[in-house]
């Protein structure tokens, strides 16, 4: 089987005279160490070649390397491929990146389904493990999965695929590669060929993407509406802005229907709004707005609740003055989200959460989501 495939950004030899053997987790002294940052976790592959025979090779595992160029904090048959015996100067590449690792068969997940399966925390200890449901079918091939931390751990995290041993995956906190193998946050991409698994790349958490929905394509709900759109000059300089009113006195709504980008991945979602008011603001009064929202797949009923929603309070600053708010905390969406669906959006001005004596003129809101591809196809 050949599971290495890349080139390395350093090579040495290992320096133990008589060389080591089968269970030996010191003394593991290396030729040289120049370039490389030997305070971080990372791993070697002891025989290296490509591609690599693991008949006579396997990876190591190490905490840190120390001043005498010897491997701290280290794991045997690291990767699933056994520990063997090595004499003096077998060759050593470092990997420097889990995408330099590919047809782990040993990584056997044939009871796994899902396209997108998250880590749980497990604290942040020395490692923590993600385990996958176990209680899903067998996949099919051509089939793929990605894998992702969701949460910053200090140490090491392994994968455990129903009572399969766990496997190591190895996030690590606030690395950068080369020095370790997956980058906190970053999505480690599966496929299955029918029979075997095959890391076929590693991509770092690529942040928010955010879509503007200015007041034009904001509109009153048919029950308990916010004032229809109205456009506005300012007097001086002429500018002009289109709102949507919401009032002091009652809760009042307002929709929209978007389209999700097909690299939308499918997660939560936050808003900021865009506000101002005309007269009657006043210091330190706080209007108070919410979100909520559900994604429509083809052949979903229409008729459905929206999540729940959450809200976002901002502080009055000056009549006719643009206001901003800060983004909200995660806005979970009903339905089964996905890039590619039409997504129902309602905002409320919540006005028993608020005090601002002044009717809201909301000019825009933003959404942010994450996404799992660059691609839109």
């Amino acid at each position: 089987m050949s599971i290495f495939y890349a080139p390395q950004y350093k090579t040495t030899t290992l320096n133990v005279a008589g060389g080591i053997d089968v269970s030996q987790t010191t003394g593991i002294v290396l030729a040289n160490v120049d370039n490389v940052t030997t305070s971080v976790p990372g791993i070697i592959c002891v025989t290296y070649a490509r591609p690599l025979d693991t008949t006579v090779a396997e990876f190591i595992s190490y905490t840190s390397i120390s001043g005498s160029k010897e491997l701290e904090g280290v794991t045997r048959g690291a990767e699933g491929i056994a520990a063997k015996t090595h004499s003096n100067n077998a060759v050593i590449g470092f990997v420097v990146s889990k995408s330099h690792i590919n047809n782990l068969a040993d990584l056997a997940l044939a009871n796994v389904r899902g396209t997108s399966i998250y880590g749980a925390d497990g604290g942040t200890g020395d490692a923590y493990t993600i385990t996958v449901n176990s209680n899903v079918a067998a996949y099919a091939a051509g089939n793929m999965f990605v894998f992702k931390a969701a949460t910053a751990n200090t140490g090491a995290c392994t994968l455990a695929v129903n009572s399969l041993a766990a496997k190591a995956i190895k996030v690590l906190k606030d690395q950068t590669p080369p020095d370790n193998f997956i980058t906190v946050g970053s999505m480690v991409t599966v496929v299955y060929d029918g029979t075997n698994f095959q890391v076929i790349s590693v991509m770092a958490d690529l942040g928010y993407r955010s879509m503007m929905i200015p007041a034009g394509f904001l509109a009153p709900t048919t029950t308990s509406g916010c004032e229809a759109k109205a456009t506005v000059e300012l007097a001086t300089n002429d500018i002009d802005y289109d709102h949507l009113g919401f009032d002091k006195d009652s809760d009042e709504n307002a929709f929209a229907n978007i389209t999700m980008p097909e690299s939308y991945d499918g997660g939560a979602i936050q808003f900021r709004y865009y506000w101002t008011t005309n007269t009657g603001g006043g210091a330190a009064e706080t209007v108070m707005m919410e979100l909520a929202g559900r994604s429509f797949a083809s052949g979903d009923a229409g008729d459905q609740a929206n999540g729940t929603a959450v809200e976002v309070e901002d502080v009055w600053e000056a009549d006719k003055d643009m206001m901003i708010s800060g983004w909200s905390a995660d806005i979970t969406l009903a339905g089964t989200p996905a890039g590619g669906e039409l997504v129902h959006l309602e905002l409320t001005r919540d006005v028993s959460e608020d005090d601002l004596a002044e009717d809201a003129r909301i000019m825009a809101i933003q959404i942010r989501y994450k996404i799992n591809k660059y691609s839109e196809e």
